[in-house]
């Protein structure tokens, strides 16, 4: 065998195996590393009256906040939720409402034509006293808030906390289905501590006659596709046979 007979296969699984590597760098899908609220819970109840079932409603038809501290429940971490429903404005008398659904694990939110107003949900495990999840976020791309459907694009802001400094980032809900991530790794979360997060806030702010409705709330992390775990392992095994084909050049 020649040089450059045996040069050719083995630039060849030099060229596959780099194809193979960046397809595993730059073909990423997500899994959940943890979910904040997967809303399969609540205590609301908007009639006040828990003899006939919790109904996980509140709503406001004055300008001003109706405030909520739920606590030991299951499927939020920490146990606690702690929302803000906000009524800016009203001319017409029109309200806002939100609603978590623990039957089918969601929360609604929607506003009449004429209500201007915000939803805020924030989760430290502590109902205000500080927070104290210190949740590692280091290991996870971002977090993702998971829309079942939206009728028109807003601002969603989150919050993040490590008990000595906040850091916020806002970002535009896209309409429709979809996942709205807040990368980590975003110049907005500089300065803070992400192997110890004490507090996670969002803010919504629809528009009047706005309606939307979450699925879950989850840090998530970047995992290889399967495909390209498959390319990457056809790389290795292409220099595995330059390499036998370097030690055995009579049998190439």
């Amino acid at each position: 065998m020649t040089p450059t007979t045996l040069q050719q296969p083995r630039t060849l699984g030099f060229v596959v195996l780099i194809v193979a590597t960046l397809a595993f760098l730059v073909a990423p899908s997500a899994r959940a590393a943890f979910v904040l609220d997967s809303f399969s819970a609540t205590t609301l109840d908007f009639d006040g009256d828990p003899t006939n079932g919790f109904d996980g409603s509140v709503a406001r038809d004055t300008p001003g906040q109706a405030p909520n501290s739920e606590t030991g429940l299951t499927g939020v971490l920490g146990g606690v939720r702690e929302s803000i429903l906000t009524l800016v404005s009203n001319p017409g008398g029109g309200l806002i409402f939100f609603t978590v659904d623990a039957a089918t694990g969601t929360l609604s939110v929607s506003a009449e034509p004429d209500a201007q107003g915000s939803l805020t949900l924030r989760y430290d495990g502590t109902a205000g006293a500080g927070g104290n999840l210190n949740v590692n976020l280091t290991g996870d791309t971002g977090f993702g808030v998971q829309f079942l459907n939206n009728d028109q694009a807003f601002p969603v802001t989150l919050t993040l906390s490590d008990g000595t400094a906040s850091r916020s980032l806002t970002r535009s809900a896209p309409v429709g289905t979809s996942q709205l991530l807040f990368p980590y790794a975003d110049p907005a979360f500089l300065g803070l501590n992400l192997a110890s997060i004490d507090s996670f806030s969002f803010l919504f702010v629809p528009d009047p006659a706005g309606d939307f409705s979450i699925d879950f709330l989850q840090s998530i992390t970047a995992v290889p596709e399967p495909a390209s775990i498959v390319l990457l392992g056809v790389g290795g095994l292409g220099l595995l046979g330059v390499c036998c084909c370097k030690n055995r050049p009579k049998n190439c």
